[in-house]
């Protein structure tokens, strides 16, 4: 009911929040699948910046923002305007050290047959796991096929 007199409602008024904007788009350069965001190797942070509303940002493990022209690592945190953290993911950069490199073929190779271990929900465990399923030796050579060139890290984002 709403009164004329004094433009107000009555009874059987309900606000209805606005649904919330999106505040990450999925690209071809980066995805996000829950509270991870995986991303292509050679991504610039303000590449992926720009797949997100304003007000986003990336923290190194040190609490420092990345600028513009770095390069966003495994391990690093997305901050999304809306406050939302997601952790970020390039697939095959075990180390975190934003390349696909042999050291991460071997980390990930050690890793599968029991020789380090990491926890499974891990980005490090995730940067690893490039065929899916549990870490084989497959990923490692996997990993190794992109570092020397052979392969190339868009088939991961698929």
């Amino acid at each position: 009911v709403y009164c004329e007199d004094c433009k107000r409602f009555i009874s059987g008024h309900e606000q209805i929040p606005m649904l919330p904007q999106v505040s990450f788009a999925d690209g071809e350069e980066a995805k996000r699948i829950e509270d991870t965001v995986f991303i292509n190797s050679g991504i610039t942070a303000e590449q992926l910046l720009s797949q997100c509303n304003d007000g986003a940002h990336i923290m190194k493990a040190d609490g420092t923002a990345l600028t513009a022209a770095e390069k966003p690592a495994t391990g690093m945190i997305l901050v999304l305007g809306d406050g939302v953290q997601c952790i970020l993911v390039m697939p095959g950069d075990v180390d975190g050290d934003a390349l696909v490199a042999v050291a991460d073929a071997r980390l990930a190779l050690r890793v599968s047959v029991g020789l380090e271990s990491f926890d499974e929900n891990s980005a490090r465990s995730k940067a690893c796991n490039v065929n899916g399923g549990k870490i084989e030796p497959s990923d490692a050579r996997e990993i190794l096929r992109v570092s020397v060139g052979l392969e190339n890290t868009k088939q991961w984002m698929e």
